[in-house]
């Protein structure tokens, strides 16, 4: 079996990682196999991505804190020619915008007779007339989802929501033309599946529920390193996105603080991932650590020392760095949102769960402090999230 993984990038993101991490149980399991990225293409994929760039920006009526929450997706590469196209036999799309795959790419690419398409849903673009994740933020700061991909889009809170016809409508239109029940859809997550479902775009596509892989030789715990009380740990690709809640991280820190300030001069919070408003770290209302970039053993020791890995996020397709965590003995904190219930489970110890968005409560449970998870805790968690258990079932789903 010939595998091709498409990815538009090779690193930075979970996507990335995700892929980076399927393609390597699929070479453990003897399976040839592939990875198609934006590094194959060289100048070409600067040209499409700033094309593409700026008709997201046209789109989104020029509000460039929206640039990167929307794609257009009508310009990108002639992947369908590539020659590892014609190589594969199944080609398994994961994260394809900003210049990479656009839809008349993708058109060209189900074209080709002889191929097994399976797409994994790390975001919901491919459900939507072009958002990534369908939330706004109102003024008063409240959260709301839009359920409008459901119905086709149009009238798009991010692109002004004025006109029924707008480019999340045409968008939307021009998916409905694709032949989508030739993919195999694969959700991170029961969350995402359960919004799949209910997507006229893919009504008569299979739609299989498999987690993103870990490594749990890597992430594990070790009872050599000692755990640094009071020292959260929060991880993620950019922090100050704004799904990522760092107005929430704000402002649950700052209830901590009012509650004890015996905890908060005792605490510290570890941020990894990068940062480009700085005035963030200025804000922390506690000693703060801030590590642009951790990978490898460098990450798994942040892990083991954490007290407790916490996600302040709006919404997460699945919350990897959560599962990741919790492989390395470190309770989560986090709001029940999206996928972060399949991994988050109070009733096995390995964390909590806190009523979307109740920085009050999420304050409470993190001055309390979640118990030490033991290493049967630690197994029910991850097992299903294991590349030993992950590789079989998606052979599995590429042989069906």
């Amino acid at each position: 079996m010939k595998i091709l993984l498409i990815n538009t990038y090779r690193s930075g993101g979970g996507a990335a990682v995700a892929c980076q991490r399927t393609m390597q149980l699929l070479r453990r399991a003897g399976v040839e196999v592939r990875m198609l990225t934006i590094s194959e293409f060289g100048w070409r994929h600067r040209v499409s991505f700033l094309a593409e760039r700026l008709d997201t920006l046209r789109a989104i009526g020029y509000r460039r804190q929206n640039l990167f929450r929307f794609s257009t997706a009508r310009y990108g590469l002639d992947i369908a020619h590539h020659p590892w196209v014609a190589w594969a036999e199944v080609i398994h799309i994961h994260w394809v915008q900003q210049g990479f795959l656009s839809i008349g790419g993708l058109s060209e690419l189900l074209s080709i007779k002889g191929k097994r398409f399976f797409w994994t849903l790390h975001d919901f673009w491919p459900l939507t007339g072009g958002c990534h994740i369908p939330y706004t933020i109102k003024a008063s700061g409240e959260t709301s989802f839009c359920q409008r991909f459901m119905e086709g889009c149009g009238s798009c809170p991010l692109l002004g929501g004025r006109r029924k016809d707008d480019d999340s409508s045409r968008l939307f239109q021009a998916k409905r033309r694709l032949p989508l029940e030739q993919m195999h859809l694969v959700a991170v997550s029961n969350a995402v599946a359960k919004a799949a479902d209910a997507s006229p775009l893919f009504r008569r596509s299979p739609i299989t529920v498999l987690h993103n892989p870990i490594d749990l030789k890597l992430f594990c715990p070790d009872s050599i390193v000692r755990k640094r009380e009071g020292n959260l740990l929060l991880v993620a690709a950019r922090i100050d996105d704004r799904v990522k809640g760092p107005d929430l991280l704000l402002q649950m820190l700052r209830q901590a603080k009012a509650l004890s300030e015996e905890w908060a001069s005792k605490s510290s919070i570890t941020l990894v991932g990068q940062i480009k408003d700085k005035s963030l770290l200025e804000q922390i209302p506690i000693a703060y650590q801030h590590i642009h970039r951790a990978e490898g053993e460098q990450l798994v020791q942040l892990y083991r020392e954490a007290s407790t890995i916490l996600s302040t996020s709006r919404y997460e397709t699945l919350g990897q760095t959560l599962v990741e965590g919790i492989a390395c003995g470190t309770p989560a904190i986090a709001f029940g949102v999206g996928g972060i219930p399949d991994i988050i489970r109070p009733e096995s110890g390995n964390g909590q769960l806190i009523q979307p968005y109740d920085t009050a409560a999420m304050a409470r449970a993190v001055v309390r402090s979640v118990p030490p998870i033991g290493e049967g805790q630690i197994a029910d968690t991850v097992r299903s999230f294991g590349i030993d258990t992950i590789a079989p079932q998606l052979l599995h789903l590429y042989s069906l």
